[in-house]
């Protein structure tokens, strides 16, 4: 078990390969996530046409390999108990350390047989920054050129924030599908509390001031730069972009990796410091 679970939702331990895991009693596992999301004022459900819409458009966009070898999206109309739990959980962490960011959130929930765990619907900030980390990438980047970037990534964000207005900013929405995954994100590592986690740090990412969003670029570049050279990295993903990184490192720190700490230790301390400057 890759997260925390209050006692009193477990039925029984089994033990599979040597390895002990709790059976957790489904029904009140799922009032427990919902006693969180009510008061967090978190508003949960299946996605809307809109919103897989919304999808649909950025995957085309993003993904090298397309839509057609998985289908289509379809609204998860209901989500294992587990998973519940640890978005609950995950969003009960953020809160604690950055108070006011998993506040009257909206989730949204679909189902695509293919390795993506989440999206958030950009805002207007959000989709600024992560266009100028996406170019400020291909500076750093042994192959990538920077003007064909610059050119490819404005286009898209735009189109991206335009959606973004029908859908409503914010909104974050996640793949319940039990499909495995292998972007080597923290998802993996944590489990679907990380990969909540990952996704409250693009919200987070939106709201830093201009001092901790120029303060973690450079703390990106200098990571960057050091993998380049050989230097181990906290998650595959984390080094796709400076927003990117942000949202990896924040789940990683909110849920407590010991893996961070050691790998990425300059995230960490960051991450101290900007708990020091919050307030939304």
């Amino acid at each position: 078990m890759r997260f925390w679970v209050p006692k009193y939702l477990i039925k029984k331990w089994i033990t599979i390969a040597g390895r002990k895991i709790p059976i957790i009693n489904r029904l009140l596992a799922r009032r427990q996530a919902m006693r969180v999301f009510q008061s967090l004022g978190v508003s949960v459900g299946p996605a809307t046409q809109r919103e897989l819409n919304y999808c649909t458009e950025v995957l085309k966009r993003a993904s090298p390999i397309g839509l057609e070898a998985f289908g289509k999206l379809s609204p998860a109309k209901r989500v294992s108990s587990m998973k519940l739990l640890q978005v609950s959980q995950a969003l009960v962490r953020c809160e604690q350390l950055f108070p006011g960011i998993a506040k009257g959130l909206k989730l949204r929930f679909f189902s695509i047989p293919m390795d993506l765990s989440g999206l958030t619907v950009m805002s207007r900030r959000l989709s600024s920054r992560i266009a100028l980390d996406s170019i400020d990438l291909a500076r750093m980047h042994p192959f990538l050129s920077a003007r064909v970037m610059r050119k490819n990534t404005l286009k898209t964000h735009r189109v991206i924030r335009q959606l973004a207005r029908e859908v409503g900013e914010g909104t974050i929405l996640l793949n319940a599908s039990s499909w495995a995954r292998g972007l080597g994100n923290v998802g993996e590592r944590l489990g679907f509390a990380g990969t909540t986690a990952h996704e409250v740090g693009h919200i987070l990412y939106s709201k830093i001031s201009k001092e901790a969003y120029f303060r973690w670029r450079e703390i990106f570049r200098s990571y960057f730069q050091g993998v380049l050279r050989g230097r181990s990295f906290y998650t595959q993903y984390s080094v796709t972009n400076a927003s990117e990184g942000f949202a990896e490192a924040f789940a990683g720190y909110v849920m407590r990796d010991p893996h961070l700490k050691e790998r990425w230790p300059e995230a960490w301390e960051f991450f101290d410091w900007l708990r020091t400057k919050w307030a939304i």
